[in-house]
């Protein structure tokens, strides 16, 4: 790995990764360790993102994902919940949920394809939403390590899972396997 990525500096153990065999191992090493941080919430965090902005634009987003297209077909993402996850994966028979939250900087580099892909797919797949943060049980349930992971549920139960950020193509042809 040396020889690729030159000395290395820091271990970075991602949010919910806690090892404290492996820190002390790192630490004996001479590399500084970080453990259960993820680096756009520090980034966030230390350079003051507005957060009242991400908000509105998350609020805008729901306000749309709740509006249907004349055929009725949910051609945009709808918002799914701890409360009424059980309700909606039962509901249609094939959807994609997108574990996210509002700090995540790959989260919102994925939104757009996923709104796109809910345009494309409507009447084929629903697409859902679902906010970490505000959704742990769910996150919890589902062991949701690392965001984003799309959940791909075909009759209520989990068929297929992608986790960060994939291109479009390759977001189509894992769903296209379940269509």
């Amino acid at each position: 790995m040396k020889e690729k990525y030159g000395k290395l500096y820091v271990v970075w153990m991602q949010l919910g990764i806690i090892n404290e065999e492996a820190a002390e191992k790192a630490k004996k090493a001479g590399l500084i360790v970080v453990m259960n941080k993820y680096i756009m919430m520090e980034h966030g965090r230390l350079f003051g993102e507005d957060r009242e902005l991400e908000k509105i634009r998350v609020e805008k987003m729901q306000e749309l994902a709740e509006k249907m297209d004349a055929a009725g077909k949910t051609s945009t993402p709808i918002k799914v919940t701890d409360a009424d996850f059980d309700e909606t994966i039962k509901k249609h028979s094939l959807i994609a949920i997108d574990c996210w939250a509002a700090w995540c900087g790959p989260c919102r580099m994925i939104s757009p394809i996923i709104n796109e892909l809910a345009r494309e797919y409507a009447g084929k797949i629903v697409f859902g939403k679902l906010n970490v943060d505000e959704n742990p049980e769910t996150a919890t349930r589902f062991n949701v390590m690392g965001i984003p992971t799309l959940l791909v549920m075909k009759d209520g139960v989990e068929v297929d899972r992608l986790v960060g950020v994939a291109p479009k193509m390759m977001i189509e042809s894992r769903l296209k396997k379940h269509i």
